[in-house]
């Protein structure tokens, strides 16, 4: 059954997909205008304002917004084109930018477009979710993305360039440079990063004093600490935290989670094969997230990303499709009114079992780098489009 409703989605035209996505941002851009949620703009937008007018970024602002800004000072500057604009349309033009980049970077991916519908599809409730908080991850997923697509171009510089960008903008999207072992010219995406990470560290210059920008740069580390002592949110560092013990350092479990994803360094002689850095690219993405601290709801269309990857490169087996349904049902429909309210309540949200399908997910992926046999002769599924 679910190989057949997904033969059927995978036969929709893709124009029609790409409808869907900017009618139902549209539509939670103005849902959430009308009911007054627009918290994580206002921390996005006035991110802008405080920087210009040498302020501390990291502080509350409780007549502005709620919670912490707890991006780079550069994402402050690449939010101004919507900041200056009036609320109303810099939310739908911040919400359709992160649909375009999010849907243009699936587009460019090595694969069959069969396999793109797929993704599509598969990642809509979560895309959703992440737009109607009016969040940055589709970006932020995109970017990762865009980062291996330039690899695989052997386009080196932009490659260097979007590790760069995405982990100015949030700390753990520096994760993209462990693509730079599996390609040649090293010593080029080394220098390459480098010099785009000298570029976008001084890049607030243009608005602030260089001992205010050191200041902010000193306040965001702080802040970033912080947040991993008091929150744990949704992540394989809760579940093992809630269901094993609460004396589990976070420390232990992430570098386990480092230790377990770079064995797949070991099977060097695999890196030539497409497949092969596909499922890499699908465990960055899951990792990212599930050994994330501060990982939240909205930030699982990162992981969700990276399952969908998996799935397309599977053989469709019982276990494997049990495995995307299990995904689809427990981290994508938990947070929706589809889900047992009493479950969520419960279960989910005290255990942060939304994570859990995807850590499995991820535990698969990794079993398959260390030990799956990969031909250099692309599936049909990841053959590209003409």
């Amino acid at each position: 059954m679910f190989k057949s409703l997904v033969n059927k989605i995978s036969q929709v035209p893709i124009r029609y997909i790409y409808g869907i996505y900017f009618l139902i941002t549209l539509a939670a851009s103005i849902q959430q205008m009308l009911i007054d949620q627009l918290n994580n703009y206002y921390i996005f937008k006035y991110s802008f304002q405080h920087l210009i007018h040498n302020q501390n970024l990291y502080i509350l602002f409780p007549d502005q917004y709620h919670d912490n800004y707890k991006y780079g000072p550069v994402f402050g500057i690449f939010i101004a084109p919507f900041a200056i604009l009036p609320d109303w349309l810099g939310i739908i033009a911040w919400t359709m930018v992160n649909a375009f980049l999010l849907l243009w970077a699936i587009h460019k991916l090595t694969i069959g477009q069969s396999s793109k519908i797929f993704i599509y599809w598969f990642i809509l409730i979560e895309f959703l979710t992440s737009i109607q908080n009016l969040q940055a991850n589709p970006m932020l997923t995109s970017l990762i993305l865009f980062c291996f697509i330039a690899f695989e171009r052997r386009t080196v510089f932009w490659a260097a360039f979007f590790v760069a960008l995405g982990g100015f903008f949030k700390i753990y999207g520096f994760i993209g440079a462990a693509f730079f072992l599996l390609y040649p010219q090293k010593i080029r995406f080394i220098l390459s990063f480098a010099f785009w990470c000298v570029v976008l560290f001084f890049l607030p210059l243009i608005f602030i004093s260089l001992d205010q920008l050191l200041f902010l740069y000193k306040e965001w580390y702080l802040a970033l600490v912080e947040k991993a002592q008091i929150h744990h949110d949704i992540s394989l560092i809760q579940i093992l935290q809630s269901l094993v013990s609460s004396n589990i350092k976070d420390a232990y479990v992430v570098l386990t989670g480092v230790g377990i994803f770079c064995l797949a360094y070991l099977r060097w002689d695999k890196f030539e094969t497409l497949s092969f850095r596909l499922l890499f690219l699908a465990s960055v993405l899951i990792w990212m997230v599930i050994f994330s601290p501060g990982a939240e709801s909205p930030t699982f269309v990162i992981a969700v990303t990276g399952v969908a990857l998996w799935y397309i490169q599977s053989e469709r087996k019982k276990w494997q499709i049990s495995l995307a349904i299990f995904v689809f049902v427990l981290t994508i429909l938990s947070p929706t009114d589809i889900f047992p309210a009493y479950l969520r309540d419960v279960y989910v949200i005290p255990y942060s079992l939304k994570a859990l399908p995807c850590a499995v997910v991820w535990i698969v992926v990794m079993v398959e780098l260390l030990f799956g046999s990969f031909s250099k002769v692309s599936s049909p599924s990841l053959t590209v489009a003409q």
